[in-house]
């Protein structure tokens, strides 16, 4: 009787290949942009935030609740409105055009040429993406963590850990959800439109289940928004509520790197790159 063939074959990765990947990534000028950007992000929140309007902090306490409200406020501007913008950016920068571009440069034969499969190709190029944005976002993070206690009033350093513990899984998303749209399209201009516009509808209803308690259950299917929930819990954080949001957010993760090894081996079937 004939064995059924899995569905999906996990790629044999090399790791000094993929540590060659990293570092000619990490070096490269989309992630020395990428950088760029999110050191922008750490030098101006605290002046954007310096003296916020009253009614906007009695805002977010209304949505957020009134303990901390200014804090919630800091962590609110720099979960959505630079770090939720940024992922969106380094994952378009760093992973909208895998595969494609090399096909573009005749890259992508040379590499066929060896021994290796189209979803090991994938695999390695997106974990390198993935992890040139974990070490701009950690670098960045740090720097946050040791700075803005001095800056920003009732700063607290477990809670902005926490938060960042969390959020990073919600750039990791982007990144592998910009590498997938590339297999996907097969155009970087596709890819990178569909990503966007993806990418900023989830970003645009993360904060939806505070603001209307109805929709809760909605946003249970948004990576976004548990890579901002921790924000509501500041007062009471507690590890399993971190460890919770990490791992429903590795299991957002997962899945679109799953399908998107799986997407790599009906292309490579079909020829098709």
């Amino acid at each position: 009787m004939r064995t059924p063939e899995p569905i999906l074959h996990l790629p044999k990765f090399n790791w000094r290949w993929l540590w060659q990947e990293y570092l000619s990534l990490l070096g490269s000028r989309r992630s020395k942009g990428v950088l760029a950007l999110f050191l922008m992000a750490l030098l101006a929140t605290p002046f954007v935030l310096e003296k916020p309007p009253a009614e906007l902090v009695h805002f977010i306490g209304q949505w957020l609740g009134m303990d901390n409200a200014r804090f919630k406020l800091v962590l609110f501007a720099w979960t959505d409105l630079s770090m939720n913008k940024l992922a969106v950016l380094s994952g378009l920068a760093l992973a909208s055009g895998l595969l494609v571009s090399e096909q573009a440069k005749g890259l992508l034969t040379l590499l066929r040429s060896k021994p290796v499969s189209l979803a090991t190709i994938f695999g390695i190029k997106l974990l390198a993406a993935v992890g040139v944005f974990v070490t701009w976002y950690t670098l960045v993070s740090l720097l946050a963590l040791l700075s803005y206690a001095s800056i920003i009033p009732e700063f607290s350093h477990l809670a902005f850990l926490a938060l960042s513990l969390t959020h990073i899984g919600a750039g990791i998303f982007s990144v592998c959800l910009c590498g997938l749209m590339a297999l996907c399209f097969q155009r970087r201009l596709n890819a990178m439109v569909t990503a966007t516009f993806l990418l900023f509808l989830l970003i645009g209803t993360a904060f939806l289940g505070f603001y209307n308690p109805h929709l809760l259950w909605l946003v249970q299917f948004n990576p976004f928004y548990h890579g901002v929930s921790i924000v509501t819990q500041i007062q009471d954080l507690s590890i399993w509520a971190v460890l919770q949001r990490i791992l429903t957010l590795m299991l957002f993760n997962g899945v679109i790197w799953g399908l998107g090894l799986w997407r790599a081996q009906i292309l490579e079937k079909r020829e098709a790159f």
